[in-house]
C-alpha cells in the first residue's frame, strides 16, 4: 500500500469516526453515521485502497454489523430479479471480452460476409434475428 492509499484509508475511518461519535450536522444520529459510512465508501471508491467491489462489500455488510439497518433492507436491492439479469449479463459480457470470442466471432463474420456494405448489413440484421430466440426476452427491451 502506497502513502495515497495509506492517507485515504485514514481519512476515511477519521471520517467514519466523525460522523460516529461527534454531531457535526443537525441530523439524527443514524443517518449522521450512514452519513459518514457512505461518505467512507465513496471516498474508497475514488481513491481505491481496496479494489472497489471490497469497498461495496465492506458497506454492505457494515450497515447490518452497525445496527443501521437490517440484514433484509440492506440486501433488498439483490431480491429482485432485473438485478440478476443485469449480473448475468454483465458476466456474459466479461466472459466473451476476456477470452476474445468476440472478436473471434467479429472477423469469422467478416470473412463470411465480405466488405461489402450491403452485405454486412443485411448479415448483422439476420444475426441479430437469429439471436433473438437464445437471448432472454428482457435484454432485448
Amino acid at each position: 500500500m502506497n502513502i495515497r492509499q495509506s492517507l485515504s484509508v485514514g481519512v476515511g475511518l477519521a471520517v467514519i469516526l466523525l460522523f460516529w461519535f461527534w454531531a457535526p450536522l443537525n441530523l439524527p444520529l443514524p443517518a449522521q453515521r450512514t452519513l459518514g459510512l457512505v461518505l467512507c465508501t465513496l471516498l474508497f471508491w475514488m481513491t481505491e485502497p481496496v479494489p472497489m467491489e471490497q469497498a461495496s462489500l465492506l458497506v454492505l455488510f457494515l450497515f447490518p454489523l452497525t445496527g443501521l439497518l437490517s440484514f433484509e433492507a440492506t440486501f433488498a436491492g439483490f431480491a429482485t430479479k432485473a438485478i440478476w439479469l443485469i449480473f448475468a449479463g454483465m458476466t456474459l459480457s466479461l466472459g466473451i471480452t476476456e477470452t476474445a470470442l468476440g472478436k473471434r466471432l467479429a472477423f469469422g463474420l467478416l470473412q463470411r460476409l465480405g466488405s461489402d456494405y450491403t452485405r454486412l448489413i443485411l448479415g448483422l440484421h439476420l444475426l441479430g434475428f437469429f439471436l433473438a430466440f437464445l437471448l432472454p426476452s428482457g435484454i432485448i427491451r
